[in-house]
């Protein structure tokens, strides 16, 4: 998952963040892009999200977050236990 130079660029403590954070999004059958988009809709007083997509199957990927808007109390919790920790 990790390139040797983004190994150096990303400290173990957060590369382990993005590991529990992937492991949260492939159990709700999600990659963890498409989770962090549902995650940021899932707010009210949030419009809209900006992807950076250049590739039109990025885009077709990133919409795919539409699929599963839905959060459990327990995900949230595990998100945010991880985010704070």
């Amino acid at each position: 998952m990790w390139t040797p130079e983004q190994r150096t660029m990303v400290s173990p403590g957060m590369q382990q963040k993005v590991l529990k954070l992937g492991e949260i999004a492939h159990a709700r059958g999600q990659t963890l892009p498409q989770m962090a988009l549902a995650w940021i809709l899932r707010r009210p007083e949030i419009t809209s999200a900006l992807i950076g997509a250049s590739e039109v199957s990025q885009v077709e990927e990133n919409v795919k977050a539409l699929d599963n808007l839905a959060f459990s109390s327990e995900e949230l919790a595990a998100i945010d236990g991880i985010c704070a920790s």
